[in-house]
């Protein structure tokens, strides 16, 4: 084992403050970075040679066996209802694991769902501003009325839905 190998276990280890541990990571990948520009092209493409021989996954037996290792129990235990791996949101701080894991996937819903508006309201707006100065009269402010009417029907076509079904937790909205 080498000396940084040592030094990095030990820091791992340590309760170092997080400037302290970014400090030190920032000196590893600087080492790095100075030896890559320094002989970095002919090791690449060495580098790359090696891995070509190489299998994308070696033992992957023993890797599922230890992913499996836990019984069904265990995660019945420490993940919510729906099994959700990712992530869950406590918007006030004292949701059940239930309650945040159902928050997570209705905020991901809505942020999908807010991208396809987004853009339609985007032109929207800029035509609303920009019509009337490029066609003067009313062309320009029936232009821009149309898209502000495809704008909300897009809105209602996309987040209707979602506020109409059911939520997951029985909870209105």
């Amino acid at each position: 084992m080498s000396l940084i190998s040592s030094a990095i276990r030990a820091v791992e280890r340590a309760p170092l403050p997080d400037s302290a541990t970014r400090y030190g990571i920032g000196v590893l990948v600087g080492r790095t970075r100075r030896r890559l520009a320094t002989n970095g092209s002919a090791n690449e493409k060495r580098f790359a040679g090696d891995m070509a021989g190489y299998s994308i996954a070696e033992h992957t037996a023993a890797a599922n066996e230890q992913h499996y290792e836990l019984p069904p129990e265990f995660f019945t235990l420490t993940l919510g209802p729906n099994r959700k791996y990712s992530c869950c949101l406590y918007p006030n701080g004292n949701e059940t694991l239930a309650e945040a894991e159902i928050a997570a996937l209705y905020e991901a819903e809505f942020d999908a769902a807010a991208e396809a508006v987004r853009a339609e309201v985007a032109v929207a707006a800029l035509t609303r501003l920009l019509a009337p100065l490029i066609w003067p009269g009313i062309g320009g402010y029936a232009i821009a009325g149309t898209l502000w009417i495809a704008a909300y029907v897009l809105f209602l076509a996309v987040y209707a839905p979602i506020l109409i079904r059911a939520r997951p937790d029985g909870k209105p909205g």
